[in-house]
């Protein structure tokens, strides 16, 4: 088990977490903050050498925190990776309850699904809250697998636990805009709702974390448009769901978050999105070098 992450100002000690996904691209900067906050953190992660689908592992981890927060994942929308993801998605978080039901302690669990659990719409006229729920999972194995994971959480009412939902973090360059939408929002606003989950969140409930509704070609201003009509072709050549994805629209609405977690998101996401995909191009590049 890894040691013991070191805090920052240990005269604001307020409690122990456990960080599952720590090392990824939420789960470094929700550590941070918590460090910053005074909380002690250990984090979980298979980079350093932890195992989601080990229990006893687990179990260890769990014996001296008060907190859980579960971002480990198999984050694939490739159908050839459907059971990997199911196995990890499901067991893991079945395993998070039950090593925290041998803790006997733990005050809470905040569990990271997805917005894209509430599924797509025809109409960028429609905002989906946390009451929504369009089309089929099972045609994706990453949302199938949080659909099952979330219900998990919801059959283990004995240890109190919080979903929350985030929408899109990380840009992804596109040399072509297609015509739906999608939710975007900084990753330290998705960091801050979390913790927020944590301190203000009710057992049971879901909360989206989202923020800014904005179309494919608003995203993407100098990429090539796509008209509405070649959907039915590129699905011919590319995963549907992706393309689906891309096609439709995927708008929601933060109102329950903002007024049961006391929170807002306060970030520029476009901006940062833009200064994230550039931080990690340079990272690429000394890589490779």
């Amino acid at each position: 088990m890894e040691k013991a992450l070191k805090r920052k100002n240990s005269e604001n000690f307020m409690g122990r977490c456990l960080v599952t996904g720590h090392t990824g691209f939420i789960g470094r900067v929700l550590t941070e903050k918590l460090l910053a906050l005074g909380y002690s953190v250990i984090g979980y992660s298979t980079s350093t050498g932890q195992n989601i689908l080990d229990i006893n592992q687990l179990i260890e981890a769990c014996s001296d925190v008060d907190y859980i927060y579960h971002l480990a994942a198999k984050v694939s929308f490739c159908k050839k990776d459907a059971q990997e993801i199911f196995v990890i998605n499901t067991k893991g978080t079945a395993n998070i309850f039950a090593a925290a039901r041998a803790a006997r302690h733990i005050k809470k669990i905040v569990f990271a699904s997805t917005a894209l659990v509430t599924g797509l719409t025809d109409s960028s006229n429609i905002l989906m809250d946390e009451t929504y729920f369009i089309g089929d999972p099972q045609t994706n194995p990453y949302v199938y697998s949080k659909c099952v994971a979330e219900s998990i959480c919801f059959q283990n009412p004995d240890i109190p636990s919080v979903i929350v939902m985030p929408s899109t973090t990380r840009a992804i360059l596109s040399l072509v805009a297609p015509p739906g939408g999608c939710n975007i929002i900084d990753v330290h606003d998705v960091a801050d709702g979390m913790i927020a989950a944590m301190e203000n969140g009710q057992p049971g409930n879901k909360y989206l974390l989202t923020d800014l509704n904005i179309t494919f070609r608003q995203l993407h201003k100098y990429a090539i448009p796509l008209p509405r009509w070649s959907r039915k072709i590129v699905r011919l050549f590319a995963n549907p769901f992706l393309v689906d994805n891309a096609f439709l629209y995927k708008y929601y609405i933060n109102a329950k978050a903002r007024r049961e977690l006391y929170w807002t998101p306060r970030r520029d996401p476009i901006k940062n999105f833009t200064n994230w995909w550039q931080k990690d191009m340079k990272k690429q590049t000394a890589d490779v070098k």
